[in-house]
């Protein structure tokens, strides 16, 4: 995919990501495996912002933010399958939602008891 928010060289990731790849890591539901299955053609890592790829200081809250673009099967699918990834990531993300010429962004806000939950369970 294209820089679509033309965001500097260092911050490109830009790399296809399997879907077995979450399988295999994550403790999916069947529910949720066949939502994910039936709703995402491909997702697609575009950004990594953090301070090894962007000029910023660590944060001691947020220390990374990953953007994550997501060609969909349909025009109407349900974000529990983009919770359900986001609240497992120890890291802030947002959704780029595609289908055919349309585009939504989807991102949640992190607690820092939301943080602390998911980085106790990896």
């Amino acid at each position: 995919m294209e820089n679509l928010l033309h965001y500097p060289p260092s911050v490109i990731v830009n790399r296809a990501l399997p879907k077995k790849v979450f399988y295999d890591h994550l403790d999916m539901s069947t529910k949720m495996r066949q939502h994910f299955t039936d709703d995402i053609a491909s997702l697609t890592w575009l950004y990594k912002l953090g301070a090894g790829t962007v000029n910023v200081a660590t944060g001691k809250r947020i220390v990374e933010i990953d953007f994550f673009s997501a060609t969909l099967k349909d025009m109407d699918v349900d974000d529990n399958v983009f919770t359900f990834i986001d609240s497992t990531m120890p890291r802030y993300i947002v959704f780029i939602q595609c289908f055919e010429d349309k585009y939504r962004l989807l991102l949640t806000i992190k607690t820092q008891a939301m943080m602390s939950h998911i980085l106790s369970k990896s």
